[in-house]
């Protein structure tokens, strides 16, 4: 019986991540094809003329959004998914390990079986939300979002309802982790070379075979499943099921009675050119995530290459790797079972060569800690300005409600508490979030280039300076980098950062009186009024302003956490304190910057008479003059508040790092 071993090699976390993101990327780039497979399941009355023309009728029946309904809940359920999915399978294959660490193949198969059912059950309602948000019509819908979906699922059918046809879910992981484990293990056999060696070509093409296989065994079990889950006497007919049923033997009946047996693969052809590019997709991103573990970890040479790093132990996890002294002897090469590091552990003085060269090593080591600067700034950015954005909104509206053409002098508002009390009253409470949208994509690369160049600019302006005893320089050079990262940003998001303003400055209610209708909407408009320029309208001032804010936020945050004993291990809430004190004097001093530019902002779209300001330094006159000093720091202390997710983010991002 072949077997195989099991890689201690990544550590819990970067497993959980990488599946986790692989599975992400994955399922929203395939989530149109799931949508047309599940409503060919289901038995929807807009899926029955065929595979290509469903997509046709989606779309004219319910537009380009319907082909990602339910993505939202299938990315959720992704995270608590794999992290059960993940622990259960190491602990049944720790259980059945020989003393050589090696499991047979069909224990591995069954471990995995197992503890696909165990994260199933944990995460199956939100695939149940999923399954009734994808039945429905979006234009007449009985749920509104995820958390909707699920409460009322509870209060009208009770928590039965949450698990209907998980039986199904316990017979079909059986037969499609028989399929996908004994197909993808043995694929070695096809490319005749060791699997950790497969190019992303062959792991795209593994996952395309083995997913093919195990898709097309336990799909009856799929099929059934979907349409237990579907099926609501409350459920509209357009949009709901045909028939409902009993359970889930009654469910096989009546199909194979009713629409024959090979109705019970109806679906099978979009389910199929959805889940062969999904699990390529899904084992193409896995393992190159994974290479970069691997390569963060010290295994390999590069993470854009399968060479194994001289001298280290293959079979030794990362805490041991760290733990184990660099000058002790390469045990594990002394070890003929260690079949994983026997090419590396052959060195001779011949290759001596290779590891003395180390341009691909330095060269994949600045280009990994570029992209995971990126990768965490703009995940600390994303959550930080979603969790503020109500807060954010407040603030635009304050600043820029005079130059505004959809409030008048006697609906503006008088301060932070009547916006916000106003707000949901006028526009209802969602619109606390109008631009979010426009903000998170905005900020997601603004704080990761921001991030990420903060630490390119820091080589050359602190590139050999010591902080002990070239203070004065070293707080020069952070606030030059700082500076420089900040206006480097902006020329690149300019254009959706003039988006999320104008979008947070519209008062109309939705679907009435609202100037634009999303983000592209108002790109197109600004850009057929006023051209390019027109989305680039306060650059000059918001240079200067970010500038300003960049470097204080940077150099000043940076400096203080040098001065501490010991920066890398600064408990979070020091972290937090002094993040929260540079953001908040970081943005009164440049708040007048910011105040001119969104003014400047609202200018787009206006022709004649309607333009208030000729330029920027006529916006600063005309402020200072008819409205005063003061009107500069409109909206102030909401910033501050809101600089408590700009704290947020600094600190979250060492965090990240931490764990990236």
């Amino acid at each position: 019986m072949a077997s195989v071993r099991k890689d201690d090699r990544l550590t819990s976390s970067q497993s959980l991540g990488c599946v986790g993101f692989a599975g992400f990327f994955s399922k929203t780039v395939t989530s149109p094809l799931e949508v047309v497979k599940i409503k060919n399941q289901v038995g929807t009355f807009h899926c029955k003329s065929g595979f290509c023309q469903s997509f046709l009728v989606i779309y004219q029946h319910e537009g380009l959004r319907a082909f990602w309904k339910g993505n939202l809940a299938s990315c959720l359920r992704l995270f608590p998914y794999t992290a059960v999915h993940l622990t259960t399978y190491k602990k049944i294959v720790h259980l059945h390990m020989d003393e050589y660490g090696f499991i047979s193949q069909w224990r591995a198969i069954l471990a995995g079986g197992l503890a696909g059912v165990a994260a199933a059950l944990v995460t199956y309602p939100l695939e149940v939300a999923e399954t009734r948000l994808v039945a429905q019509n979006c234009r007449q819908p009985t749920y509104v979002g995820v958390a909707h979906t699920l409460s009322k699922i509870y209060g009208n059918e009770g928590l039965r309802a949450l698990y209907r046809g998980f039986s199904l879910t316990v017979l079909g992981a059986f037969p499609f982790s028989v399929g996908c484990y004994a197909v993808y293990l043995n694929l070695d056999r096809l490319w005749q070379e060791s699997p950790d060696r497969f190019t992303p070509l062959q792991n795209f093409i593994n996952g395309c075979i083995a997913a093919g296989v195990a898709q097309t065994l336990s799909y009856p079990f799929e099929t059934v499943k979907r349409k237990m889950q579907a099926q609501s006497g409350r459920l509209p007919h357009f949009g709901g099921v045909d028939v409902h049923f009993s359970g889930m033997m009654d469910c096989f009946v009546q199909v194979v009675k009713n629409k024959g047996v090979l109705s019970l693969w109806n679906g099978l052809a979009a389910n199929t050119i959805k889940i062969v590019p999904y699990f390529g997709l899904l084992f193409t991103c896995f393992e190159m995530c994974k290479q970069v573990c691997l390569y963060r970890n010290g295994y390999i040479v590069s993470p854009l290459s399968y060479k194994l790093t001289p001298g280290v132990d293959q079979s030794l996890g990362p805490h041991e790797l760290e733990e184990r002294p660099k000058s002790a002897p390469n045990i594990g090469s002394l070890n003929p079972l260690n079949s994983t590091s026997h090419s590396a552990i052959s060195a001779s003085p011949a290759h001596s060569s290779e590891q003395a060269a180390p341009q691909l090593p330095k060269m994949s080591e600045t280009a990994i800690s570029f992209a995971k600067d990126f990768l965490a700034g703009g995940i600390a950015a994303a959550i930080s300005k979603t969790a503020v954005a109500p807060i954010e909104r407040v603030k635009l509206l304050l600043q820029v409600q005079h130059a505004s053409k959809q409030i008048s002098a006697d609906k503006q508002y008088k301060g932070i508490v009547d916006c916000v009390v106003r707000i949901p009253k006028e526009q209802g409470f969602l619109s606390f979030w109008r631009g979010n949208l426009a903000n998170v994509i905005r900020y997601f690369p603004t704080q990761a280039l921001n991030f990420a160049f903060k630490d390119k600019y820091k080589k050359i302006f602190l590139d050999g300076v010591d902080k002990h005893k070239q203070f004065w320089r070293y707080f020069a050079g952070n606030l030059a980098s700082g500076g420089a990262a900040g206006a480097t940003s902006l020329c690149f998001v300019y254009p959706l950062d003039f988006a999320r303003t104008r979008l947070a400055a519209d008062v109309g209610k939705a679907g009435q009186g609202r100037e634009f209708k999303g983000l592209g909407d108002c790109l197109v408009k600004i850009t057929k009024s006023d051209g390019i320029k027109g989305l680039y309208q306060g650059f000059s001032v918001s240079v200067q302003g970010i500038i300003i804010y960049r470097a204080a936020y940077f150099g000043v945050y940076d400096t203080a956490k040098g001065m501490l004993p010991d920066p890398k291990n600064t408990h979070i809430v020091v972290s937090w304190m002094i993040a929260q004190s540079v953001t908040a004097v970081a943005g009164l001093v440049s708040y007048p910057f910011d105040t001119v530019r969104r003014r400047m902002m609202m200018q787009s779209g206006r022709k004649g008479a309607d333009i208030m300001y000729s330029g920027t330094m006529d916006c600063w006159k005309k402020i200072a003059r008819d409205e005063g000093g003061k009107a500069f720091f409109k909206g102030a202390l909401s910033n501050v508040l809101r600089g408590m997710g700009g704290a947020f983010v600094l600190v979250l991002y060492d965090e990240l790092k931490k764990v990236i």
